[in-house]
């Protein structure tokens, strides 16, 4: 699972939808008048969604759920008018309900306009209306939405069924396995307990103690299954720790002085700990930077980012105005493909990413060359050609530095 921070839900407000629709109790008999039309000019919903380049079901909707899917946009009203040859305005059927403003706040959105020009942000006020419910249904859905803020990614590892053991598979086929130490989570140098040395349940002596220095490693910690963005929404929310338990060596240590020096009682816990601060320093991968984004894409023009739906899927306070020359909406950080491939890929491994994108994956098995020399080979399908140009720039660059080594 990778955590991160986003800067704003992109949640509907439901009850300023219903204000919007204040005859929505007259909705179900617009949607009923629409379908008897229809049928009496006999045409068919099949017919009726291809001339407004719809789906079925979205006629249906309008006809028989009106007030749980929506009314026809003021567009589509207008093509309906002159298929079904009536009269009257959409504004006569979407009559909205008026909201008394109660208040303004401040919006920073206007200052994040970065393509704005200086003059047009000072005449562009900073301020919003705050309303409140006009309806009585609006009312009961005060406070209401639709989405809850997304803050993760689930990362799905799965392996195909195989008969007989782990261990049979990996001889057979040189893959199955979870890359461990490979993947484990730098420590800044400390060293962190790895197994106390065996055979010493209950220390006598100094010598006895001594031994289980053997039992350190500086490989880095346990690797899980959680990663984050390193966001102060994300750390925040972690707790405060200091390096999780008391290690288990000071504890044998203290049963040796109870054993010993009868002092027990009097122990110093105060540097019992290998380290402190929030857990999320055992879990931390940035998010795609700007260079990590366009590194390799000199050649590219900068353009909005779009999800192919002609809808700006970037900053919502930018309103997709961000001027990028990697395009693709969901550009994963090179770091975290580095190590998810790393994890599950011996070296020499084949790496097939059905769903390019713009090449995270494939720049990400490249940088593993160049920094592991992991000889790996990497496969990438993506049906976009605007993507598909874009990743082989971005995987051709880094593939340009293992040839320069």
């Amino acid at each position: 699972m990778w955590l991160y921070g986003s800067g704003f839900p992109k949640s509907m407000d439901i009850s300023k939808q219903i204000d919007k629709r204040a005859n929505i109790d007259k909705l179900p008999i617009i949607g009923n008048w629409l379908k008897l039309t229809r049928e009496k000019l006999n045409l068919t919903r099949e017919f009726v969604a291809n001339e407004l380049n719809l789906t079925t079901t979205a006629i249906y909707n309008w006809e028989e759920k009106p007030i749980q899917y929506g009314f026809p946009t003021k567009e589509n009203w207008n093509k309906l008018k002159q298929l079904y040859k009536f009269d009257g305005t959409w504004d006569d059927f979407k009559k909205e309900a008026e909201r008394e403003v109660i208040g303004q706040k401040e919006s920073n959105a206007v200052d994040n306009y970065k393509w704005l020009s200086e003059d047009y942000k000072e005449h562009k006020s900073n301020l919003v209306d705050i309303t409140k419910p006009a309806t009585k249904l609006a009312k009961q859905w005060e406070g209401w939405g639709t989405c809850l803020k997304p803050a993760y990614e689930p990362i799905i590892v799965a392996r195909k069924p195989f008969k007989g053991s782990l261990v049979d598979n990996i001889i057979e086929n040189g893959v199955g396995g979870i890359n461990i130490d490979g993947c484990r989570v730098e420590t800044n140098g400390e060293l962190i307990d790895k197994h106390i040395t065996k055979g010493i349940p209950f220390m006598r002596n100094a010598e006895d103690y001594e031994q289980l220095d053997r039992s350190k490693s500086n490989l880095g910690r346990f690797p899980a299954n959680v990663i984050h963005d390193g966001s102060k929404e994300v750390s925040s929310n972690m707790p405060y720790s200091k390096s999780g338990n008391i290690s288990k060596e000071y504890k044998q240590q203290m049963r040796f002085d109870i054993a010993n020096k009868g002092n027990g009682g009097n122990l110093d816990f105060s540097n019992c700990y290998g380290d402190e601060g929030s857990a999320s320093r055992y879990f931390y991968c940035a998010k795609a930077s700007k260079k990590d984004r366009d590194e390799g894409l000199n050649l590219f023009n900068d353009e909005v980012v779009n999800d192919g739906k002609n809808k700006p899927s970037d900053n919502p306070f930018q309103r997709g105005q961000t001027l990028r020359k990697n395009t693709h909406p969901t550009v994963k950080p090179t770091e975290l493909m580095q190590y998810l491939v790393r994890l599950v890929s011996p070296k020499g491994a084949t790496i097939l990413d059905p769903f390019m994108g713009s090449g995270s994956t494939g720049k990400a098995v490249m940088y593993e060359n160049l920094d592991r020399n992991a000889d790996y080979t990497f496969i990438g399908i993506e049906k976009e050609k605007e993507y598909c140009d874009i990743a082989r720039a971005r995987i051709n660059y880094v593939a340009k530095k293992i040839d320069d080594k």
